[in-house]
């Protein structure tokens, strides 16, 4: 049963979320330049990987925040260098609707 205090638009919006989201990118028409880098000797890939886990709340009426943490395997768009390392990514937002 809702509080007498809350408003019906209200209860239609999660209050707390937590989201974990694994990505693969693919590189579309790329076969060409992959070949190419590959004969110029440099170290090629053909996709990247991440991680994200992710927690979202209401902080007040029509304000959200998130915080998370994000890991991402193969950064650069095709070649790389042999000390390219993965990324790891700390996320922060605020969403205020009205």
């Amino acid at each position: 049963m809702p509080n007498s205090h809350c408003h019906a638009d209200e209860l239609k919006y999660p209050l707390k979320l937590v989201k974990v989201r694994v990505s693969r990118f693919g590189m579309l028409y790329a076969d060409m330049r992959i070949h190419l880098y590959q004969a110029e000797g440099a170290l090629v890939h053909r996709d990247s990987k991440a991680i994200t886990l992710s927690y979202n709340a209401r902080l007040m009426r029509w304000v959200y925040g998130s915080v998370g943490v994000s890991h991402v395997n193969h950064m650069t768009s095709i070649a790389y260098q042999p000390n390219t390392r993965s990324a790891l990514n700390l996320l922060g937002n605020l969403n205020i609707f009205f």
